[in-house]
């Protein structure tokens, strides 16, 4: 599969065709992913779903939009940093984002903001790794978690999460029925390496104030 990839010229990529032929095909980057303004990745265009993930090996930049699939397994993989523009959506559509890099990866909003996910798993393959939400000057990212069902923060393999001064929210128990959960699978760790006067981990219900 090709090494750096560049959706550029207004592009509208839809990778399982509109028969689904290629659902099933490997949708993958060595490298690094960018997506540009006014181009697009999407994995459910029409209702046409992607049913493997897509994997990045490196670097994810999206100043157009991506939209993950719609059914299970349609989820993105991500070896280095993740990154959105002021001009870029994402839309998780239910899906798992899994942070996979052999080194810290950085979660980053340009500009600062909010960067939603609805599962997030960091699932790498080496201890003392981290992802962790930017802290930039110009650049402050905070993070939420809003899946609402099953384990929407999952601590796997190896690697940990890194507040690094920012706050990172699970807003994801709108009533008992609809409640996300964390997992993790060893010894993990929710670290702030900004120290004890800045960054948050919160979990929270905005569409329910009686809940968790």
């Amino acid at each position: 599969y090709p090494y750096n990839v560049q959706v550029s010229g207004n592009t509208t990529l839809r990778p399982a065709r509109d028969d689904q032929s290629y659902s099933s095909t490997t949708f993958s980057v060595a490298n690094n992913l960018t997506i540009d303004a006014g181009s697009e990745i999407y994995m459910d265009y029409g209702g046409d779903n992607m049913n493997i993930p897509l994997i990045v090996g490196n670097d994810l930049t999206i100043e157009g939009e991506l939209s993950l699939s719609g059914v299970s397994l349609g989820d993105i993989k991500v070896g280095g940093d993740w990154t959105r523009t002021s001009s870029g959506n994402f839309y998780p559509n239910n899906r798992a984002v899994y942070f996979t890099g052999n080194t810290d990866q950085n979660v980053s909003r340009t500009g600062g903001g909010i960067e939603t996910f609805s599962y997030f798993i960091v699932d790498k393959p080496n201890s003392g790794t981290y992802v962790k939400p930017n802290n930039s000057v110009g650049d402050p990212t905070d993070i939420t978690i809003s899946g609402t069902s099953g384990n929407v923060l999952q601590l796997i393999n190896n690697g940990s999460l890194d507040l690094n001064g920012r706050t990172v929210t699970l807003d994801a128990n709108s009533s008992i029925s609809a409640a996300g959960f964390i997992y993790v699978n060893g010894a993990r760790t929710i670290t702030n390496s900004q120290g004890i006067n800045s960054g948050k981990f919160e979990i929270k219900s905005s569409s329910n104030q009686n809940e968790p």
